[in-house]
Formats: C-alpha cells, structure tokens, sequence
C-alpha cells in the first residue's frame, strides 16, 4: 500500500464525511494532442472506484460534457459534473443549467466561425453549450489573446484560458467553485480533499478557503497537480503539489486503503 501523505491523516479519521472532489484533464488524465482521445489512467480509475467504496462523497467536475465523462470514468458512484457545472447528472440523465439553454444556438453559430477564423487549430465542439480552440499539436499558430477575448465577446461568450487552449461557454455565474459550494452544502462533509491543474480549477480551492473559514473544525487539502504548464496561482493555493496524474493516483489510491 502506498503511504499517506502526512497531510492527509485527518481525512481518513471520518471516511462517511470525507469528500474527494477532482478536475478531470491533466489531473486524472495526461493531457493530450487530441481531446476526443483523453482517457483518466487505469490507476485513477481504480483509485476512484477504491474511493467509492470507502469515503461519503467523490465527485469529477471538468470543462468535459458530461457524456463524455459517464463514458471515459466508467465509474458508478462518483457524482459527475460538466462544463464547469453547466451540466450534471441527476437520477441517471443529463441536466443542463436552465441558464444556459439560451445560448446553445450561439455556441453552435460561434462553433462555425472559429472553424472559418482558425483553419490551421483543432476547434473541439464539447457538446451544445462550448467550444475549444486548441493549438498543443500547432504553437507556433497559437492564436494572441486579446484576439481571443474579442472573438468571445462577439459572440457574448466567456472566454476561459487554459494549456495551450481557450475555450467559449455561456456566460453564467456557475463555475467549479460554485459547484463545489453546492456539493459541500448538499452532503455532510467534514473533511475535502480537492485537485486541480488548470486556471478553471482555481474557484475550486477559493470555495474551500470560504468554507473552512466558516468552521475552524472543517479540514480541506488542495492539491495541485503541476506541469509546465500549470498556473502559478494554481500552486500557491495548494497545500501539496504533485507530479502529475500518476502521483496523484497513487495519493488516491492510499487514501482509499486508509479509510
């Protein structure tokens, strides 16, 4: 069994109240050229179905749609939330935020003209409600970003960095912080352990700040899962950073065993 990270003693003392809450690229999954190709590692996967068995509440909140997500986890038990929790799964079907309903026909017209503006990029269409416009397999195309900005805001869209890529969704006040917010409110929750890699995973480790602020006796890990790519901001909120995926799986995977 792999050790426990001295951090991360006071999550197993508690297991039906202790929540896992984890990004999904670059944290369960290596990034990739190409998005459609994105699997989590087998020793996620196992990892989350350890974690099932063993603490109250796991939960995947990613950029991905939510149907991508049921099929790449493969996992039953671990709440699922897309597009920054525009998208969720409720009773076995996929709810989308009401709020976000209204833009799909402007997702798919801004969908046409980044295909039309950035010929040489690979515009991923992730579902009805956002695009992303990447160039890892391209940099030297790799669009400036006040050209960006000015694109989603012709269309009305929220622009949203990330490595080597830029995504557009419905502007909304939900975000993975906000998502986070809900699922500690809805479950009885004592005690978090929460990874992310990316800027859209920052909210994430803000909601945790507001949270254990609120009750000295709550207990919130946040883990950064570096690379050469991974936002600065992102690591200096992290109470423990980890190589990769890899690492984090074998963290996962020791919590399990511990609880």
């Amino acid at each position: 069994m792999a050790r426990l990270y001295a951090g991360l003693e006071p999550l197993k003392s508690d297991p039906e109240t202790t929540a896992v809450i984890v990004d999904f690229d670059g944290t369960l999954a290596v990034i990739v050229d190409q998005p459609e190709d994105s699997q989590p590692l087998p020793a996620a996967r196992s990892a989350l179905k350890e974690l099932v068995a063993a603490v109250g509440t796991v939960a995947v909140i990613s950029g991905r749609p939510v149907e991508f997500l049921i099929s790449a986890l493969d996992v039953s038990g671990v709440m699922v939330f897309g597009q920054y929790g525009l998208e969720r799964i409720e009773n076995g079907q996929v709810v989308v935020d009401e709020r976000a309903q209204t833009s799909i026909a402007v997702v798919a017209e801004a969908q046409l003209a980044a295909v039309k503006k950035w010929p040489d990029l690979l515009i991923e269409h992730k579902g009805d409600l956002a695009l992303g416009v990447h160039w890892r397999t391209t940099p030297d195309r790799a669009p400036e970003p006040d050209d960006l900005k000015a694109f989603g805001a012709q269309f009305g869209l929220e622009s949203l960095p990330g490595r080597m890529t830029w995504e557009f969704r419905p502007v909304s006040a939900i975000d993975k912080g906000v998502v986070v917010a809900d699922i500690l409110a809805q479950r009885k929750v004592r005690s978090v352990l929460c990874a992310g890699d990316d800027v859209g995973d920052i909210p994430m480790f803000a909601a945790l700040n507001r949270w254990e602020q609120e009750d000295p006796t709550r207990v919130a890990v946040r883990i950064g899962v570096n690379s050469e790519e991974a936002p600065q901001a992102l690591l200096d909120q992290a109470d423990l950073v980890v190589s990769g995926p890899s690492e984090l799986a074998e963290i996962l995977s020791a919590l399990a065993s511990a609880c």
